[in-house]
Order: structure tokens, then sequence, then C-alpha cells
């Protein structure tokens, strides 16, 4: 064990420096994302638009740029 604690301050650390405001505007930001999307789906469907299942930024939006963009 002593030849561990010699080699300790070797030893990576790492440290998550996260306000709560941070957290809650990423979680606005997806939030919003979600919205968006969800309005533009209801749009798709009453105009029976078959392409809309088609579309990544309708089927993966927290994975597309569009809509983070603002495209």
């Amino acid at each position: 064990m002593a030849a561990l604690a010699k080699d300790a301050d070797h030893v990576i650390s790492a440290t998550i420096q996260t306000s709560a405001a941070s957290f809650a505007a990423r979680l606005t930001a997806k939030a919003d994302v979600l919205a968006q999307v969800a309005a533009e789906n209801i749009r798709r469907e009453r105009a029976l638009d078959p392409w809309r299942w088609r579309r990544p930024q309708l089927l993966w939006p927290l994975f597309a740029a569009s809509f983070r963009k603002g495209r």
C-alpha cells in the first residue's frame, strides 16, 4: 500500500463544475426543441404529409442540428 500512496499525486482527478442555472438552461433548450418538433409533427399530421416520418429532425430532434440552429 505504501507504493500506491507514494504515486497518488500522479493520479488524474476530475471535477464537474456545473451550476443549477446552466443545467436548467440546457433543460429549457431541450424542452424548446421538443415543443417545436411536436408542433411541426401536428402540422404535418394535419396536412397528411407522408414524408414526416422520413425527416431526421422530426424523428430524432435532440440529435438533429436543424431545430437547434433555428432553421
